[in-house]
């Protein structure tokens, strides 16, 4: 027993203790009120985080706690609970006492009068200026802090409270407490002896005092009268120093944009701290996890780059063997900055990218844990598996009984990219799935979270979820799900819509990887255009359009559907560099017969466990998570078919129905004799070594059945169908029986219940086939292979991309000699007597701009009498809804009509049409046009009300408002559609209008500060450039709108005060605007539009006079809106148009239009850049004004305005000239033409040329602006 205690002693007296600080500002008092503004708290600089280059994690929001109250026990109670997790000794309170002036004191206050938590703590008086910069020093301070002796005399005694509890941590049973700024002390040494004496006197304990060694280094305590320092765990060594010009360049980021930044190395810090000599005097260790003080500075900060739990857990490491090796008993003590300084990056508690990451490195490295990427996978896996509960639906990891790794060591110490990678340098990855995995719901979510995991020693993984579930993965169930990814070190991109494609363009990602076709078919394109070089993996999970033809052979769906899918699925697939598939079928299906390349088979990873012996009950389960329809299909028929023949034959057996969601088809049947319907279980396990066999009786479906695999690695025998055993390539009445027909599939349960030695010799055979497809090390040499093949892929694109700029230099080259020797040779002969690079221009580009129409077009549209029945298509899902509201006018309506059967291509759609109580033709609408929806009011509603009632009745995902006075031009619809499909930002798209003139209505709308509105380019020709680019207007006549339906729901509809008409349309784009989304036109969507043939154009009678009172009731609900972004009438038309007021307008010169195409690879790829940027609005000036296709189109369609045609190439100086006010920036694209131009510009801007950044898109060619 003496022994026993001694030893007890001797690892108490070398136990190094873990003391963090702590910050008590997490909830709201009356001087921070006055301060900063009511209610503020710590969590207010919080969520000011904004990353300021990509990559950069801000915000930093916690998960575990939430953004708690300190004022709430339960919270301080948690905080303790998770520090005992941590293996933290105690916390360090930021005391705040200002001459007498006590601020933040609540929650210690109530701590100590409580009693709770029941943890340990000390003090250190935070004695520094309160500042509006929160640095302590000299500048904009809020609350003094003056020290005197009698001051500094009181500030012991009221702390007498706190020192004398129970709980207050002791150093060689001395009082612990520490000082922030000693420095800050009138007579240190004086102040010392005097609260040691008042100590003695009032609770006959010694004081143990620290010197914060911070602001002030090399502290001797000795010379101040204090016991020892306590070295700050934070340095600014300048070696450590990144130039923020350089993150700026390699982050293609705007020069200057990061100068008022610091940025240190995490790793030099650490390396710098680590080797700091012990002093001659007592000197305590510290360590920080992370450091990033942007959230308090609005525009500056510092951050430390490249911190990482598990850096962190190695840093801390190692300061606990410095400080054993330093110190000796009571006195080994290390600090760490900090436990909760959320706003300075530097928290222990959970946040939602890591997890408990930070907790778990804490205690592992407390525990003297090592951090290396493969340890901590193994731990992870190896507590799935044996601590977790395996679920009805799902199969447990695989871990055979031997071994506890992930696939083979050369996974880890192949190839020396995964060593980099191991260290900080890895890929970034972009993975987009519809839910976070949930594991324990079905074998599929639980194998992608499995590949998660395999591929984070890979791959820095960003995690997005497709804008369509963002809805439902923001519920509080699967908050547990996302925290899982959090553990693995994945980046959750924050839950909202515009997240996906916000990450996709700001980020350099090597790759990206979709979870199912469906998550991708709409995401590819948009990644394709901003990663060019960037690999691609699609995850079939199971092929469906396999499943879906499987399905309709037994006329469950449509074949026509299993065939859409089809053509979707395989476009998706062929357009990946990389294709993976569950199972050898699947394989075979897509490699083989569809000839889609890159096929690679990943199936599940599975444990194996040790098959019960004896005697089994006769118990037959089927396992599934009933929302996949193979699964209930196969239990009903199973039940049917059958069960009574086994049932029959073996009146002792049972069949038990397990899994998640059953329906109720299947909860009906447990009424049959001898069945039991069982749903949800939180572990299955127990049902598995109960049962005789397992049965897997699909008729249809595609893919690894994660329920056979579940049965094998249980060694329990299965019969299934030839669907059931796909993947795994048995051999019939050796590792399973497979079995399609009913009675073969009875006999052959029968047979298995009645024989043991058959069960046990199926089930074993099984179990080994299993192990073998399934293992560990057959599954990390695979994800091996597809992380080389991706490298391989990264490197020739980039070999390509590499070759197609030389070859475009070359080219370039040619072109430019060219077009200057033809050039000179047209010069000679066109009479112009001196040589100017503007005539050079002017002469080269002539003849070609001859061609540019600079006319209104003469065409004029007229009704033209139908004589034939006009056929709509009939979809029963129809993407779009195209709502036409009429009231009389059938010459129009059918004219219309026909032009959308016409025009309107492959997109599916229908046609609704709200006759408002027609008196015309239009009674008989149904004789002359079939297909369309026509809904009779039986009162006449008025317009705003017909279209809300036509909207309620729409279909499709998309509604399209049309006037029934249109003609809708060639690819009208597709533009539309594609808008929205690709853009999933905009909420409202309207058509370029055109009067039956040829002469342009509307390209998109301007509303001014009085709440009047213009219609942009009335009268003008269509054709112009400036009318033809995609771009954000104030709103869109409602002649051809088209809305999102679930927008459309949530705002309820037109506004019901602009009944009957007028403004609503108008009000629409700026509620959704409201809602985060942006309203634009949309130029190659054409339609032809005979204005004012329903409601005429007299603004004083008739309904059209409501045009002017809707006006004011829609100025009195906008007008802090039209105030704040909106221009007076003819103020400022230029940014008005495309409402550029709060944008930065950036003109860019270049020899003729540049190359959509080469941009991206070469220096202009910043002009890509800009026009996909929603804060720039992009002017590109070809200086031959030529319009040169398909490269104009391309830039317009991306919202780059193109100035093209005669006009510009006669006016193009007065143009610059008058809006060269609104210019932020002007670019070249290369030094040749910067060199000819500049002259031109200044003499043509004059003084204000000084405003503008003038620069070239390469960065080894300097351009001065003076």
């Amino acid at each position: 027993m003496a022994l026993s205690q001694n030893k007890k002693k001797i690892q108490m007296k070398n136990k190094v203790r873990i003391l963090a600080f702590y910050l008590p500002q997490f909830h709201p008092i009356p001087e921070n009120d006055a301060w900063w503004g009511k209610g503020f708290t710590e969590w207010t600089n919080v969520v000011q985080g904004r990353p300021v280059f990509p990559g950069h994690y801000q915000p930093h929001l916690p998960s575990d706690l939430g953004f708690y109250d300190l004022r709430v026990p339960e919270v301080r109670a948690q905080q303790a609970l998770l520090a005992r997790i941590a293996g933290i000794h105690g916390f360090c309170y930021y005391y705040y006492n200002f001459n007498g002036k006590k601020l933040l004191d609540r929650p210690l206050n109530e701590m100590l009068k409580t009693g709770e938590p029941d943890f340990p703590f000390c003090l250190c008086w935070a004695n520094e200026n309160w500042t509006r910069r929160w640095d302590g020093r000299d500048e904009e301070v809020l609350i003094k802090q003056e020290h005197s002796i009698e001051g500094d005399k009181n500030f012991i005694k009221e702390i007498i409270p706190f020192l004398k509890d129970k709980r207050y941590i002791r150093v060689n049973n001395r009082l612990l407490l520490l000082i922030y700024r000693t420095e800050k002390l009138i007579k240190p040494q004086e102040t010392a002896n005097t609260w040691r004496e008042i100590v003695k006197k009032e609770l006959g304990e010694e004081l143990y005092l620290c010197a914060v060694n911070n602001f002030t280094k090399d502290i001797d305590p000795e010379t101040i009268g204090f016991d020892a320092t306590v070295q700050f765990p934070l340095e600014f060594n300048p070696d450590c120093k990144y130039e923020s010009s350089l993150l700026e360049q390699a982050e293609h980021l705007e020069k200057g944009k990061l100068k008022d930044y610091w940025f240190y190395n995490y790793d030099c810090i650490v390396e710098t701290m680590l080797k700091a000599k012990k002093p001659s005097y007592k000197y305590f260790r510290g360590a920080f996890p992370s450091w990033d003080n942007t959230p308090r500075r609005n525009n500056s900060g510092v951050v430390f780059l490249n911190s990482t739990p598990g850096k962190f857990q190695n840093f801390l490491k190692q300061v606990i063997d410095l400080t054993r090796s330093e110190q000796k008993g009571d006195e080994q003590l290390v600090f760490i900055n900090a436990w909760n300084e959320w706003a300075e990056g530097a928290h222990l508690e959970p946040d939602v990218k890591y997890g408990h990451a930070w907790i778990e490195a804490t205690k592992n490295a407390i525990e003297g844990k090592e951090f290396t990427p493969t340890e901590e996978f193994r731990i992870r896996l190896d507590h799935l598996v044996e601590n977790e509960p395996h679920h009805a639906g799902t199969n447990p990891v695989s871990i055979q009984q031997d071994q506890v790794h992930i696939g083979n060591k050369s996974i880890l110490k192949n190839s020396n990219s995964a060593q980099d990678q191991r260290i900080g340098n890895k890929p970034k990855v972009l993975i987009v799935s519809y839910n976070f995995p949930r594991p324990d719901n079905s074998s599929g979510e639980l194998r992608f979270y499995s590949l998660l995991e395999l591929l984070t020693l890979y791959w820095d993984i960003d995690f997005g979820i497709i804008p369509t579930h963002v809805d439902v993965n923001r519920k509080p169930e699967m908050m547990k799900y996302r925290l899982q990814l959090n553990k693995l070190g994945i980046n959750i991109l924050p839950l909202e819509n515009e997240s996906l494609n916000l990450a996709i363009k700001n980020n350099n990602y090597s790759g990206a990887y979709f979870n199912f076709y469906w998550v991708a078919e709409h995401i590819i394109p948009v990644f394709r255009s901003y990663q060019p070089l960037a690999f691609i993996i699609v995850d079939s999970v199971d092929v469906h359009f396999a499943r879906e033809l499987s399905q309709a052979a037994l006329k469950q769906i449509d074949i026509v559907l299993a065939l859409e899918t089809k053509a979707r699925e395989l476009s998706v697939y062929r357009a990946a560099d990389i294709t993976i598939v569950v199972s050898n079928e699947d394989f075979n299906l897509l490699q083989k017969k569809e000839l889609v390349n890159n096929v690679t088979m990943v199936s599940n990873i599975v444990k194996q466990f040790l098959r019960k012996e004896g005697k089994r009950k006769p118990i037959v389960v089927f396992i599934g998570n009933y929302a996949w329809p193979p699964n209930p299909d196969a239990v009903i028929w199973f039940v049917s078919e059958v069960w009574p023949m086994i049932y029959t034959l073996c009146p002792e057996a049972e069949f038990q129905i397990i899994g998640s969601e059953p329906t109720l088809e299947v909860l009906a049947l447990g009424s049959s004799p001898g069945v039991k319907v069982l749903g949800y279980v939180p572990e299955t396990r127990p049902y598995l070594e109960k049962a005789a066999v397992s049965v897997a009786p699909l008729r249809f479906g595609g893919g690894m059945k994660g329920k056979v695999n579940e049965a094998m690695a249980h060694g329990l025998p299965v019969v299934a169908t030839t669907f059931g055993a796909q993947g795994f390539n048995a051999v019939h009445g050796k590792e399973m029986f497979i079995q399609d027909e009913a009675h073969e599939f009875a006999h052959a349960v029968v047979q298995l219940l009645k024989d043991d030695f058959l069960q046990r010799e199926i089930g074993l055979a099984g179990q080994q086939l299993n192990a073998q497809i399934c293992s560990p090390d057959a599954i990390g040499k695979k994800i091996e292979e597809i992380v080389k093949k991706c490298n391989r892929i990264t490197r020739a694109k980039k070999r390509i991309a590499l070759w197609l700029k030389i070859k475009n230099h070359f080219y370039k080259i040619k072109v430019i000699f060219t077009d200057v020797i033809s050039g000179l040779r047209l010069l000679i002969h066109s009479g112009l007597k001196k040589f100017t690079f503007r005539g050079y221009w002017y002469v080269r580009g002539k003849k070609k701009l001859e061609d540019i129409p600079v006319k209104i077009p003469q065409h004029k549209f007229t009704l033209s009498k139908i004589n034939h029945i006009v056929r709509l298509p009939n979809h029963p899902s129809p993407i779009v809804s195209i709502i036409i509201p009429v009231y009389n006018q059938w010459e129009y309506t059918i004219q219309c009509l026909d032009s959308i059967q016409k025009n309107s291509g492959s997109i599916k759609y229908e046609v609704i049409i709200m006759d408002d109580r027609s008196i015309d033709e239009t009674v008989n609408a149904e004789k002359y046009v079939k297909n369309a929806r026509i809904i009779r009011n039986e009162k006449n509603l008025g317009f705003l009300l017909n279209c809300n009632k036509g909207a309620s009745l729409a279909k499709g995902r998309y509604i399209i408002f049309l006037n029934n006075d249109t003609l809708v031009q060639p690819q009208w619809l597709f533009w539309l559609v594609r808008t929205m499909d690709y853009r999933h930002e905009v909420g409202l798209a309207g058509s370029k209008l055109i009067f039956s003139t040829g002469k342009l209505q509307e390209a998109g709308g301007i509303v001014f500060r009085d709440g009047s509105a213009m219609n942009y380019g009335r009268e003008e020709n269509p054709d112009a450039p400036q009318y033809n680019y995609f771009k954000d207007v104030d709103y869109c006549t409602g002649a051809s709108i088209c809305v999102r339906k679930e927008l459309w729901d949530k705002l309820g509809g037109f506004d019901l005060q602009f009944t009957p008409a007028y403004y609503e349309d108008t009000d629409l784009a700026f509620r959704i605007r409201q809602l985060g989304y942006r309203t634009v036109y949309q130029p190659k969507s054409v339609v032809i539009h005979f204005e004012g043939v329903s409601h005429g154009t007299d603004l004083t009678s008739g309904i059209k006079k409501k045009q002017i009172e809707n006006q004011q009731i829609f100025y009195n609900k906008w007008k802090n809106e039209l105030e704040y972004n909106n221009f007076h009438r003819d103020e400022n038309q230029f940014l008005a148009r495309d409402r550029s007021k709060f944008k930065e307008v950036v003109l860019v010169i270049d020899h003729k239009v540049t190359s959509y195409v080469h941009a991206a690879q070469n220096g202009q790829g910043k002009l890509m850049a800009m026009a996909r940027d929603d804060k720039y609005r992009v002017k590109l000036l070809p200086a031959d004004f030529i319009k040169r296709e398909p490269d104009t189109t391309r830039w317009e369609r991306q919202g780059v305005e193109v100035l093209y045609g005669n006009w510009y190439a006669e006016n193009w100086k007065k143009w610059v000239a008058e809006n060269a006010s609104e210019f932020s920036k002007i670019y070249f694209t290369d030094s040749y033409i910067a060199e000819r131009m500049i002259v031109d510009l200044k003499s043509i801007i004059g003084e204000e040329i000084q405003n503008i950044t003038i620069d070239t898109f390469y960065p080894d060619v300097k351009v001065e602006s003076k």
